[in-house]
């Protein structure tokens, strides 16, 4: 018996030996791989990538419920008062009592805001925020220029203005309906005003007002007198010629309709310059301490009562009805989707534009979003904005670096709770830092980091900023800095007043609508099935770390096709074609900057004719023969397209489509690689000069309208010069002649310009 048991145990292993050798041999996989030495790396490099994977899961896991979360929000939008949501943020720095007492003894300001992409928000709340802390008796009230409707302006004691410029000169979108009511019965100079003489007329605050013809005005605005004080401080990009010109055209109006002077001088900010706006709100505290005595109306706001009157007047256009569809009606489909109410739709298609066959080679993909039943609609000129997602990459070394789980609670600004996973997601920006991170930092390093950081703010002004400091920071995202100075221990609740918010990235969109209608759907409208963009992705490399971009390797990297983009159209009223098909248009848009173009040509030429199959670019949405009514067979214009890149066989965006519409007729091309001449380099400006007498004459006798897309630093400035150059040389014109004569243009809407700063 004593045998018995080791026999017994020998026999079991030598059975199960046999099963295991027979299971190999049917093609069943051993429990593990014997056939090399057990690796702790390569176990930890498993486990490292099956955690990445449990990590990605996870990202997408919250991403789909960060989507459900939206979509429950926007029902519950629907049914919560918008005018409520209005007004708690017009009173947020008025005394706690001041709804109760509607205002009685105090002294109301009304602080305006026109944005694009929030910072002139919160300029507005540093304003009224500053105000009622130290101005007497204030009650500042904030409002969006997009609710401006609701004001009765000649019952305001003082009207502040923080106005934004978009692109090369022009209005923020969501004050564009303010701006075309307060210039009616404006002379037309005002509006027109080129940047340089605004400048001027900015700091006098003593000039002479500019005229307002009463009887044609606003009925809005025909109360105000110069009893209506007014502010106004404009925020701008020296990068751009047309420096801070949205909030001087206002300053400008509200000149006209006051018939007097600003309380201050206009401010004029470039970027984030918070030292400069500090300056500007103390003159304006200083201005209204001053100020004997502020008329005062009623005791009643009437602006509480018209604010609530926005839920009877708004909530009509919230959704889109088969008998909308059914009976084609524009103003039922109209839906009004916004950055904070996005439209979420699915990316239909997505294909690469260039080939990357060395280091440097630029990554372009075409996108194409299904727009589905939203009723979302866009015109030739529009940019889409794309609310994009952090990297998961970065979100998950963040969490590392903080010792946070992703699943924690966090309160943010405006005080609702969310996950830590979803706030570093999709609301906070970790590549664009503010300055005054660093002194905060400051406070809570050891005495070691505390001298590098001194070192490092050596001569910042009092919010951290300095050429030194923003070098420092435009190399580093938000887990550098802290890996730098890591004895802070700080907490993702610390950072929260020092992150910026994750805003839209803007794309120039590349179809034109009655390209992309859908003729097979069972309920045809004259609404766009689709909408595409053209999007240059973004990586680079700074610390020796590769970098990607926010939004660009959203689209082209993490977002499958079939996949969720929160979406809003971006409406661009100052970069529209001529109402006449029959007038000449002269397009410039080297790169990225040929998408608008590449609409420009669907809507006038209809579907680029690619052979041989004939299919338009949008397949069943085109017209069956490619080309539209519209093709070469009926052209009455004369469609030039400059369009450059680096080199022909790699980067040249939508080349079959070019050069589709050269072939018909339509289209005449004209192309600068600058990459593929071993002597020099090649560009469009380049190629303007060579055409120069031809372009003279289409502009001159022909009336063309001249457009321009891309990068609104050399190129742009570049091609402006090449203009001038030919409106010298052939039009016999000096200098100044020339310039005048550009003017003329921009003031006929004849010279356009959508460019931004890279």
């Amino acid at each position: 018996m004593g045998l018995a048991l080791p026999v017994a145990l020998a026999l079991l292993l030598v059975w199960a030996l046999v099963v295991v050798s027979r299971g190999r041999k049917n093609g069943s996989p051993p429990a593990e791989s014997h056939s090399a030495p057990f690796s702790v790396w390569g176990w930890l490099a498993g486990n490292v990538s099956k955690n990445e994977n449990e990590r990605a899961r996870g990202v997408e896991a919250e991403a789909r419920a960060k989507l459900a979360m939206e979509q429950r929000s926007a029902r519950r939008m629907k049914q919560t008062s918008r005018g409520q949501r209005v007004l708690k943020e017009a009173l947020e720095f008025c005394p706690h009592d001041y709804s109760d007492t509607h205002g009685e003894g105090t002294r109301r300001v009304l602080v305006l805001y026109g944005t694009e992409y929030g910072f002139s928000k919160e300029v507005a709340r540093k304003i009224a925020e500053t105000l009622a802390e130290r101005v007497a008796d204030c009650a500042p009230r904030v409002l969006s220029t997009a609710f401006f409707n609701v004001l009765e302006p000649a019952r305001e004691n003082v009207i502040v203005m923080a106005c934004s410029t978009t692109g090369d000169g022009v209005v923020p979108n969501d004050a564009r309906d303010l701006h075309e009511a307060m210039s009616a019965g404006v002379e037309e100079e005002v509006i027109a005003m080129p940047s340089e003489a605004a400048e001027k007329m900015a700091d006098d605050t003593q000039s002479a007002a500019p005229r307002c013809d009463k009887h044609q005005a606003n009925p809005l605005f025909k109360g105000m007198s110069e009893q209506n004080k007014f502010a106004v401080i404009a925020l701008g990009d020296r990068a751009y010629a047309h420096y801070c010109r949205g909030g001087l055209v206002f300053e400008r109006l509200f000149r006209a309709h006051t018939s007097s002077s600003p309380l201050v001088s206009t401010g004029m900010i470039n970027q984030e310059d918070w030292s400069a706006i500090d300056a500007w709100i103390d003159s304006l505290v200083c201005a209204l301490d001053k100020e004997p005595v502020l008329r005062q109306g009623d005791d009643d706001d009437y602006l509480l009562s018209s604010v609530l009157e926005l839920d009877s007047s708004s909530t009509a256009k919230t959704s889109v009805s088969k008998s909308a569809f059914a009976n084609d009606n524009p103003a039922e489909l109209a839906v009004n989707y916004t950055r904070s109410r996005p439209y979420i739709a699915a990316v239909a298609e997505r294909r690469m534009l260039t080939k990357v066959l060395e280091h440097g080679d630029k990554e372009t993909v075409h996108i194409e979003f299904d727009l589905g039943n939203s009723g979302l609609d866009y015109r030739c000129g529009d940019a889409v904005g794309v609310l994009p997602a952090n990297c998961p990459d970065i979100v998950t070394d963040l969490l590392v670096e903080l010792a946070a789980n992703s699943h924690d609670t966090i309160q943010m600004r405006n005080g609702e709770e969310m996950s830590v996973q979803e706030a570093l997601t999709f609301h906070f920006d970790l590549k664009n830092l503010k300055p005054d991170l660093l002194l905060f930092i400051r406070t809570r390093v050891n005495s070691t980091q505390r001298a590098l950081l001194d070192d490092l703010l050596d001569g910042a002004d009092p919010h951290g900023k300095s050429e030194k400091v923003l070098s420092y920071l435009h190399e580093r995202e938000i887990g550098d800095v802290l890996a730098d100075f890591s004895s802070a221990n700080l907490q993702l609740g610390d950072l929260v007043p020092y992150l910026k918010p994750l805003l839209p990235r803007y794309y120039s969109i590349s179809s034109a609508p009655r390209a992309a209608l859908d003729h097979s759907a069972a309920i045809p409208t004259q609404l766009p099935a689709r909408l595409a963009a053209t999007v240059a992705v973004l990586k680079y490399e700074t610390l020796g770390r590769q970098r990607k971009g926010v939004a660009t390797t959203f689209l082209a990297d993490r977002v499958q096709v079939g996949g969720k983009v929160p979406i809003f159209v971006s409406r661009n009223m100052d970069f529209r074609l001529p109402a006449s098909p029959s007038v000449p248009v002269i397009m410039i848009g080297p790169g990225t900057g040929v998408a608008p173009f590449r609409a420009f040509l669907q809507e006038r030429l209809g579907p680029a004719p690619l052979a041989p199959q004939g299919k338009s670019v949008f397949g069943a949405y085109g017209s069956e023969n490619g080309a539209s009514e519209s093709s070469s067979a009926t052209i009455q214009a004369s469609n030039w397209l400059f369009f450059g890149c680096r080199h022909e066989a790699r980067d040249f965006l939508y080349a079959d489509e070019l050069l589709a519409y050269e072939r018909s007729g339509g289209l005449r091309l004209v192309t600068a690689f600058s990459r593929d001449q071993a002597d020099r380099k090649v560009y469009v400006q380049d190629r303007l000069k060579e055409h120069g007498l031809a372009l003279w004459k289409e502009i001159d006798t022909g009336r063309a309208h001249v457009y321009v897309c891309g990068d609104a630093g050399k190129m742009a400035a570049d091609v402006h010069t090449a203009l001038l150059d030919i409106f010298k040389q052939h039009g016999e014109m000096s200098q100044v002649g020339a310039e005048m004569y550009m003017a003329g243009l921009e003031k006929e809407h004849r010279y356009q310009r959508d460019v931004w700063a890279s």
